[in-house]
């Protein structure tokens, strides 16, 4: 029985240890999560806060988060033997100024961090008095100056009940060092706060700046959408005018035959036939002659009717003929309203030579730095263009592109593409080249390369270059080219005048 007791004894006291040491683990444990949240708001808070928020934010962190009676930091002037107040927080205020013994600042030097406990050590038993605590951590910052002490700890009488408890000292002492940090940063850290609120306001306009290019770039696909279709329309008017020009010149010659038919219908003598009629049943000799014969009999009579027919018909034709020369007036006035209507309008505006280039540039730069083609550029100070804007670029990116064409032929270790604006020497204009080391071109194909139809490339249509020679012709100007050969590159001219001529005839 005694030892069946025993056991059970043992057991309770073994149930009991561990029960303690569980109940010790969980207040460990929640005075470490008080820390790191100490720590964390800390951190949080103190990157806005100027130096003297700071340490009153620390300090109330030890007192509010962790319940420490005092907590305080003070400065220490060696020279005096003073400690200066900074902040704190005790239930009694606190003097502005404490006498510390040299001793003490001495040990605090050589022992930056520590607990003072139990009357140990005995060289801070006089700060301790000077503190008016009987436990406490403390911890000494290197200054800018003056070096600060850092304290928190219990007033006497409360050992009891208020205790240091092993695994704060090191928590203390993390703190201490991330305030220090805090506090020799602090300017960094306020410039820092700036520069990040520089940075969001240019945030803030870059994405207002974002915003109105892309409003700009659908404006902008809005208006090639529109372009587009002016220039499709411009394009079917253009069509339309020389169809309707065709038409015209080949009702005019319809006309023209039409009034040579009536004329000749109007000349002709159908009244002879009939008058010859008449003479023959009135000569008694040619009636006897033609009454011997039973068929000549009927000469006469059949002559009258013939001419009568006849009479009749040529009336009928010229009848037919006014109405064909009506219609034909008719359809002669349709065409020509058509043919104000089909008219197209050349858009005359003033452009800077060097700007219309830039564009042109602009619109294949992109690829062509992919390619690895250097773009150079030179251009003279010239007047303002006044000429079509859109037909001019149609033509100068067509020259890029079969620049591009070009290069992209040959292997070059250096592809290169020169856009030059200079005044024309022979005429009042302006005279855009376009030279490229690329493919060449050779003297049989030079004199038909503006051909419709005509291309070297196998994926060519011959489009391009006689569209563009029309466009420089419409303008006023005239595109040409000219080439060393095959291998040695090319050079496309467009001239315009500084004027456009349609402007001018309206003016």
């Amino acid at each position: 029985m005694s030892d069946t007791n025993e056991l059970l004894r043992k057991n309770a006291m073994l149930l009991i240890r561990r029960e303690r040491e569980v109940y010790e683990y969980r207040q460990e444990r929640s005075r470490t999560e008080l820390w790191l949240k100490a720590f964390h708001e800390l951190s949080r808070k103190l990157g806005a806060c100027d130096r003297t928020r700071l340490i009153d934010q620390w300090v109330q962190a030890l007192v509010g988060e962790l319940a420490f009676q005092v907590a305080g930091v003070h400065a220490c002037d060696a020279e005096r033997h003073v400690l200066e107040l900074v902040s704190a927080i005790a239930p009694s205020p606190a003097p502005a100024e404490s006498a510390i013994d040299p001793a003490s600042y001495e040990y605090l030097v050589q022992n930056p961090a520590g607990t003072f406990g139990n009357a140990a050590p005995a060289e801070l038993r006089p700060l301790a008095r000077a503190l008016g605590l009987e436990t406490f951590y403390w911890m000494l910052l290197p200054g800018r100056g003056k070096r600060l002490m850092l304290s928190a700890g219990f007033l006497p009488g409360t050992e009891r009940f208020r205790y240091l408890r092993r695994q704060d000292a090191s928590h203390f002492a993390l703190l201490g060092s991330h305030l220090a940090a805090v506090l020799d940063n602090a300017e960094l850290i306020a410039e820092l706060d700036r520069e990040k609120s520089d940075l969001s306001a240019s945030n803030r306009q870059l994405d207002l700046s974002v915003k109105e290019l892309n409003e700009t770039q659908k404006q902008l696909l809005d208006s090639s959408k529109v372009l587009a279709e002016v220039s499709r329309r411009a394009g079917m008017a253009e069509v339309a005018t020389g169809v309707l020009h065709n038409v015209g010149n080949a009702l005019n010659s319809v006309n023209v035959s039409a009034g040579v038919l009536a004329d000749r219908l109007r000349q002709l003598k159908v009244e002879g036939v009939a008058r010859t009629a008449e003479l023959l049943a009135s000569s008694p000799e040619i009636a006897a002659l033609l009454s011997a014969d039973e068929r000549g009999s009927k000469v006469a009579p059949y002559l009258g009717e013939l001419g009568s027919h006849l009479a009749r018909e040529r009336d009928g034709m010229i009848d037919e003929v006014r109405a064909l020369e009506s219609h034909i007036d008719h359809i002669k006035a349709i065409v020509g309203k058509q043919q104000t209507y089909a008219r197209t309008v050349d858009v005359a505006q003033a452009c800077p030579p060097s700007q219309l280039a830039d564009d042109a540039v602009a619109l294949s730069e992109h690829l062509l730095t992919r390619m690895g083609i250097t773009i150079s550029r030179e251009y003279e100070p010239l007047p303002d263009l006044l000429t079509d804007r859109h037909k001019v670029l149609q033509i100068l990116v067509n020259l890029m592109s079969n620049a591009k064409q070009a290069l992209g032929t040959v292997d070059a270790p250096h592809k290169e593409i020169r856009v030059h604006v200079v005044r024309n020497a022979n005429h009042d204009g302006v005279l855009f080249r376009v030279r490229d080391n690329g493919a060449g071109i050779a003297p049989e194909n030079l004199a038909r390369l503006f051909r419709y139809g005509f291309t070297t490339r196998k994926e060519g249509h011959g489009f391009g270059l006689h569209t563009s020679a029309i466009a420089a012709n419409e303008l006023g100007g005239r595109l040409s080219a000219i080439s060393a050969g095959e291998g040695r590159g090319a050079e496309f001219t467009l001239e315009l005048p500084f004027e456009h001529p349609r402007q001018n005839a309206a003016e």
